[in-house]
This record gives structure tokens, C-alpha cells and sequence, in this order.
């Protein structure tokens, strides 16, 4: 009773209900309210026929999906139904029937009685249009979201992971058919880790199929697609230097389909999602900034890998060392971009970084940098303390030598 009477309004208390549970068709206007003329008199149309006018002026006399929020679903759904169907003769004037869950902030359910409500504007001042679109992903269309600190800092987790991982596979990728170009026989042949990878990836695809299939439930679709991001990265810790780029490319390419799916916007390639910088930084015919320059920076790549390599080779050029350390930490920082180093001389992987990204790599540098000055501190003075206490054992060791002297010794016991 109470959502009924919720249902007709505060604003209308009908009288003369012959039930409780009857709803308002047509209500008369009180002085000073809008109202037309009708066989009843003066008045205006009730809530819930208001909805059934509309909708039956764009779809007609049925429809296949009718959606609104869980709070609709009785009685105004019911009513529109009840008034729909005896208007149309029809038995069924909607054939499904989908309620989102309220919008909840820090627990509370979002609205303008309690202020509590963020407009899109503020939304987009504080999160990327990415962001919120992976917040409403990581909760079931039908269930409430509760938008707080603790999903958001999930949304960030999961979206760096992913950022992390396409770029990995793009310079993988970049790197394999730079080898290719210079002439490396890579061989095609899968291994058992290779292997394992595809079953993964099989694995994967059943498992966001159920999901869709399951009330379209995006969270488990998203879970299974970061089980795969994780497996991959297993993999590529795992095999070494004998990495087989094909598998983690069909990996990429069938998470990108997937979020594509979900709405994300995605590169042209099929190889992840469109960073901010890209988005805002294409050429006019679709080639991102970072097929643009990556050549280029390739070259300098590669240039930086034979200074590294030589010093390498001969202990005496500690000074081109350090100038490619400058101009990985520094120099090329700068313009965000990021390289690698890998073992085996592999040659160091090519990143584009987006701008927190950086400040992020600096600031992981500077605490790097920050710890090993606390450690050659800590060295030096556990240095100082044990020459300090190898001067005290030598100066009572000569204290010792002296005492054996008879002068001494008559000296120290007439003392």
C-alpha cells in the first residue's frame, strides 16, 4: 500500500476509490493547475498513463523491451500494463520487462532530497568517460551501484593492469617484426606454455559467453577477461627470451572485441583500448600518435641498444652507460616514453606512457633512488662503526704491550 500511494503521488490523493489498489486514469485539476477539457471535466492525465501515451506513440499498440528502474516495477509498470492492455485488447503489451538498480553514493541511494547526487558534468571533472563506463560494467545491470572510493580504486586497478598489458603486447609485437625486417628466423612452433595460453583463451571465451548469457552479467565477463590478462603475463614471465608473440596477439584482439562490445572505444588494430592521448591525437586517417612516431623512436632505440651492448663488452665505457641511462630516465621520460630493459640482450621494449603514467615512473624512480641512498648510508655508517671499533681493539692491545714493560708496570702499581 505504501508504494501505491507512493505510486499516485503526493501531490493527488483520488477520492472515492471504490479499492485501495485503483490508480488514477484522470485527475481533476485544483485551481491554478494545468488542465484540459474532457467528459469529466477539467483535469490532467494520471502518472502512469502519461508513460503508456508516449510509448505507444513511438512503438504502437506493443513492444519487445520496456526498462526503467526497480522502483517502477510496481505499480507504475503494473499500471501501465493494466491500462495498456485493456486500451489495446491485447494480452501482452510488453514482452520483457528491464529494471536497472538504483544508483547508491557511499551507500545511500543517490537523490536531490538528500544532495547527495553528482551530475555528469562533475563526474567527468573528477573520472574519465572510461572510468565510469568500467564502474557501471563491474555491476550487474539489475543490481544496485554503490558508487564509493573502494569500486573506484578497483576501476583504476583494473584499467592501469589493461593499459599495462596492451602496451606490453604492442612493443612485443613491434619488436617481433623488427626482428623479422632484419633478417631473425623466429620459429612458429608452440610449445606447452604456448599451448596452455590457447586453452586459456578458450577457456576465457566460454566463460564471458555464460555471462552474457546469464542476464548479461559484466562483472564475470570483465573477471574472466583479467584471469586471461593474468595467465598472459604468466606466460611471458615464464617462456623468456623464446616468446611466441601470435598467442598473446589473439589474446589481445578477443579482449578488445569484448570491450568493444561493452562499449569502449578501441584502436584500429583490434590491439586494446584507445588511450586518452590517442583519441585526442589522430591523424585524419586514423593512425594514433603512436603509429606515428613509434618508428622513429624505434630507430632510437635501436642506436641506444648498440651504445649499451658495446659498454657492455668492454668494461672501460662506463660513460656510455651512464649517457643511456640518461637518456632512458630522463630524456625520454620527458616525452613519454618508456623503455624496457630485457635480458639476453633482447633490446629494451618501447612504451608510450600517458601523462600519471609518468609521474608515476618518476616517482617509482625517485623512491628507488631514495632507497639505495638510504642503503649506501646505512653502509658507510656500519663502515664507520667498525673501524671505530677496530681503532678501540688496536689502542688496548698497544695499552696491553706497554703494561709489560717493567717501568711501566712499577709505575701503574705505585699508581
Amino acid at each position: 500500500m505504501e508504494l501505491i500511494e507512493d505510486g499516485e503521488g503526493s501531490l493527488t490523493k483520488a477520492e472515492g476509490k471504490l479499492n485501495p489498489s485503483d490508480f488514477a486514469l484522470w485527475k481533476s485539476s485544483k485551481p491554478g493547475e494545468p488542465f484540459w477539457d474532457s467528459p469529466w471535466g477539467k483535469g490532467r492525465p494520471g502518472w502512469h498513463i502519461e508513460c503508456s501515451v508516449m510509448a505507444s506513440d513511438f512503438v504502437g499498440e506493443g513492444m519487445d523491451i520496456h526498462s526503467g528502474g526497480i522502483d517502477l516495477a510496481f505499480p507504475h509498470h503494473d499500471n501501465e500494463l493494466a491500462q495498456s492492455e485493456a486500451h489495446f485488447d491485447c494480452k501482452q503489451w510488453v514482452n520483457y520487462f528491464l529494471h536497472t538498480g538504483h544508483l547508491h553514493i557511499e551507500g545511500q541511494k543517490m537523490s536531490k532530497s538528500l544532495k547527495n547526487f553528482i551530475t555528469i558534468d562533475e563526474a567527468l571533472a573528477k573520472y574519465s568517460s572510461r572510468q565510469l563506463r568500467l564502474t557501471f560494467a563491474l555491476v550487474q545491470w539489475n543490481n544496485n551501484l554503490d558508487f564509493k572510493e573502494s569500486l573506484l580504486h578497483e576501476v583504476r586497478s583494473i584499467e592501469s593492469t589493461l593499459n599495462k598489458f596492451f602496451k606490453n603486447i604492442r612493443a612485443l609485437k613491434l619488436d617481433n617484426e623488427h626482428k623479422v625486417e632484419s633478417g631473425v628466423i623466429i620459429s612458429k612452433k608452440f610449445g606447452k606454455l604456448e599451448k596452455k595460453l590457447f586453452d586459456d583463451l578458450a577457456a576465457a571465451k566460454l566463460k564471458v559467453r555464460a555471462a552474457f548469457c546469464d542476464n548479461l552479467a559484466t562483472p564475470f565477463a570483465i573477471r574472466a577477461l583479467m584471469d586471461l590478462v593474468n595467465s598472459s603475463n604468466t606466460y611471458i614471465s615464464t617462456v623468456g627470451a623464446d616468446i611466441k608473440v601470435d598467442p598473446l596477439i589473439q589474446v589481445v584482439k578477443y579482449i578488445t572485441k569484448i570491450l568493444n562490445i561493452l562499449g569502449f572505444q578501441t584502436r584500429q588494430d583490434q590491439l586494446g583500448w584507445l588511450d586518452d592521448s590517442q583519441s585526442s591525437g589522430s591523424s585524419s586517417d586514423g593512425a594514433s600518435k603512436e603509429d606515428i612516431v613509434m618508428p622513429y623512436v624505434k630507430v632510437l632505440s635501436n642506436f641506444r641498444d648498440l651504445v649499451r651492448s658495446s659498454a657492455i663488452d668492454k668494461a672501460d665505457y662506463k660513460v656510455l652507460l651512464t649517457a643511456c641511462d640518461e637518456l632512458r630516465d630522463k630524456e625520454l621520460l620527458k616525452l613519454n616514453v618508456s623503455l624496457d630493459d630485457r635480458s639476453d640482450k633482447q633490446g629494451a621494449l618501447v612504451k608510450f606512457l600517458t601523462d600519471s603514467e609518468r609521474e608515476e615512473l618518476i616517482k617509482q624512480q625517485e623512491e628507488k633512488i631514495r632507497l639505495q641512498q638510504e642503503k649506501e648510508a646505512k653502509k658507510l655508517q656500519q663502515k664507520k662503526a667498525a673501524e671505530a671499533k677496530e681503532r678501540e681493539r688496536l689502542a688496548k692491545g698497544k695499552l696491553r704491550f706497554a703494561y709489560k714493560d717493567g717501568t711501566r708496570r712499577r709505575s701503574h702499581q705505585k699508581c
